[in-house]
């Protein structure tokens, strides 16, 4: 099976911390980048500083 490049914005990365106007995160994409980052069960800035230096 071939590979699929998720592409989020930055702004939807951050709205959850800034409470921005901008489109948030849905659960599952949440549930993804903790997996990837932090895994602590929780979408944090720990998880969000993994994905950017990724």
């Amino acid at each position: 099976s071939a590979a699929i490049d998720w592409v989020v914005g930055l702004g939807s990365l951050l709205q959850g911390f800034l409470r921005s106007d901008e489109e948030p995160l849905t659960p599952g994409e949440l549930d993804y980048l903790d997996a990837v980052g932090n895994a602590n069960g929780t979408y944090d800035v720990g998880d969000l500083r993994r994905w950017l230096r990724e």
